[in-house]
């Protein structure tokens, strides 16, 4: 993919994004969230220089459907999707790609691990502390994010999974048709200089015996007397 197809993809999947939250409560909502917790990151996506992990972005659908309903919703979200699709492709065709995705994913891993280990010490100290009561409130929405976060690293895990398996897909695929269009373009039964087995070029007539031009064949002179 070249330069301008990868440049019309992210230009096509954040147009799209800014329809949508265009739509959205920036106080409210995941979006109000996300505009609080990561205000800088988000602003990355949106001006197309990062790909929004699609979690994020089916969070904002889930706020577009609880405000013009699920109708309106349902299609909206195939060109979302469908957007999406196409920028993570090319996205991942730059070069450089797949190691940046099995890096992403290796950072993925170890927050989900993070997330897990927060959410059952959360858990833990809410089951055994005396004064759990009193701090429920506190505790509970520390355990809510701490969910979350798990729920969110579990699912850029699988959705980092899916673009590398979608880019080696692409790329074996690319590689066959290369080949193939390699071997059509071949003339059958030539010689990989183009001549024919068992002929030779104008001008470049050899014997079996390695003598080349007119000579080869040619009865030796005698001399007289």
């Amino acid at each position: 993919m070249t330069e301008e197809q990868h440049s019309a993809a992210m230009r096509e999947f954040t147009r799209v994004l800014g329809e949508l939250t265009a739509e959205l409560d920036p106080a409210g909502g995941w979006f109000g969230v996300f505009l609080r917790r990561d205000p800088e990151g988000l602003a990355v996506c949106f001006q197309g220089r990062d790909l929004l992990p699609w979690d994020v972005a089916e969070a904002l659908l889930q706020d577009f459907a609880a405000l013009h309903g699920l109708p309106a919703a349902e299609r909206v979200y195939g060109l979302v999707r469908e957007a999406y699709r196409v920028a993570a492709a090319s996205y991942d065709a730059r070069p450089g790609g797949r190691q940046a995705l099995l890096d992403q994913l290796d950072v993925m891993i170890r927050e989900r691990q993070y997330a897990a280990v927060r959410r059952r010490r959360l858990t833990g100290s809410t089951e055994g502390s005396p004064s759990a009561a009193e701090d429920s409130a506190g505790t509970g929405a520390e355990l809510a994010w701490a969910e979350d976060d798990l729920r969110r690293a579990s699912a850029r895990c699988a959705e980092l999974r899916r673009r590398l398996e979608a880019l080696e897909t692409a790329v074996a695929t690319a590689t066959a048709a290369a080949a193939t269009a390699g071997a059509a373009g071949a003339v059958p039964g030539t010689e990989p200089d183009g001549a024919h087995p068992g002929h030779t070029r104008a001008g470049q007539a050899a014997s079996r015996d390695g003598r080349t031009g007119s000579s080869a064949g040619a009865p030796a002179s005698s001399s007289s007397g």
